[in-house]
C-alpha cells in the first residue's frame, strides 16, 4: 500500500514541476501601448528638433 502512495506522490510532484514552465500561447499588449515611446534612440528625435 505504501508503494502506491509513493508512486502517486511522485506523479503529482512531476506534474507540478513540469507545469511551472507553461506559458500562454498569446498575450495582449497592455493599455496605452500606442502612446509608448519606447524603444527609441537616444537622444529622441523630439529633443533634437527643439
Amino acid at each position: 500500500m505504501r508503494n502506491y502512495r509513493l508512486y502517486i506522490m511522485l506523479v503529482f510532484l512531476a506534474l507540478g514541476i513540469t507545469s511551472c514552465g507553461v506559458k500562454p500561447s498569446s498575450v495582449e499588449a497592455p493599455q496605452g501601448r500606442d502612446k509608448d515611446m519606447f524603444p527609441h534612440t537616444y537622444p529622441s528625435e523630439v529633443e533634437i528638433k527643439k
